[in-house]
């Protein structure tokens, strides 16, 4: 059984399928180690954020993880801890969490087109924003955060 994450994070059920090995041997590398963003590879086929040039650019990459937040997020998964973990779930919970402006973005616009939860049509570019935080919107999370808009 992999290492227990904290639960403030409510991560969804697919992203166990990263648990070990991360990234799964199964994945090509063109998916998910490029350093000039590939938009083809996403599910909705859309740019949603920078490439790791971008971030390297910037001076965002940290040392320890040079392939930025993805691998930060594997090596957690799988039980390393580091002085990087606070850092990296504020700016998850920033994205993802209840106040999360991505996640809450989406539910805003799904219920203003009067649409269903997993209606890909509204905001292909959120949803593959959300999946760069290793999470995809459930009937569950929505609901919940409907009743909190």
């Amino acid at each position: 059984m992999p290492p227990r994450v904290d639960a403030s994070l409510r991560l969804h059920a697919s992203t166990y399928r990263f648990a070990a090995p991360c990234p799964p041997r199964s994945l090509p590398k063109k998916q998910y180690a490029a350093r000039i963003y590939t938009f083809s590879t996403n599910k909705y086929g859309v740019k949603a954020g920078q490439d790791q040039a971008f971030w390297e650019d910037k001076g965002w990459i940290d040392k320890q993880d040079p392939r930025g937040w993805f691998q930060w997020y594997c090596r957690f998964f799988q039980g390393r801890r580091s002085a990087d973990d606070a850092r990296q779930i504020s700016r998850w919970k920033g994205v993802v969490g209840d106040k999360g402006r991505w996640m809450r973005a989406l539910c805003n616009k799904i219920v203003a087109a009067n649409k269903r939860w997993d209606d890909a049509s509204v905001s292909p570019v959120i949803r593959q924003t959300l999946l760069h935080w290793a999470f995809e919107l459930t009937e569950d999370e929505f609901d919940r955060m409907r009743a909190q808009l």
